[in-house]
């Protein structure tokens, strides 16, 4: 082979190369900022899934949110059917559109058999319409 040739193919392969290194860094970044969350039924079944920091998404247990003062609050999440639940407890405000028997997101860590919430995120249905403001 020629020298011309010779360079054509280390030119390839070094560029091969970085597209190759660029593309797992694009990966591996998008992979930390995946917004997944776990049920109540995937921490029980498997403890290890929800080990350090996670998202858990459950119905509000109609008639178990309990007030604790001072912006502490418990409640047990859980399945739709009610099968699976598990307690959670959390510090702060709530959403306003957080209420007992619909869905939320709650971000924190599992402790000793209890999900510990740093942040709590309502879901609304596909039919959510927003209070309009009577002092138009």
């Amino acid at each position: 082979m020629s020298q011309t040739h010779w360079s054509r193919l280390k030119q390839i392969l070094v560029t091969m190369l970085v597209l190759s290194a660029v593309i797992v860094l694009v990966v591996v970044a998008l992979n930390q900022h995946i917004q997944a969350y776990v049920t109540p039924q995937n921490i029980l079944s498997d403890a290890s899934t929800c080990r350090g920091f996670c998202r858990l998404g459950a119905l509000v247990r109609p008639g178990s949110l309990q007030w604790l003062g001072n912006h502490r609050i418990q409640f047990w999440a859980q399945m739709p059917d009610a099968s699976q639940m598990i307690k959670v407890e959390y510090h702060g405000d709530l959403p306003a559109l957080f209420k007992e028997g619909r869905m939320m997101l709650a971000e924190g860590t599992m402790q000793s058999g209890v999900f510990k919430a740093s942040q709590i995120l309502a879901k609304h249905d596909e039919n959510y319409r927003p209070k309009i403001s009577q002092n138009h």
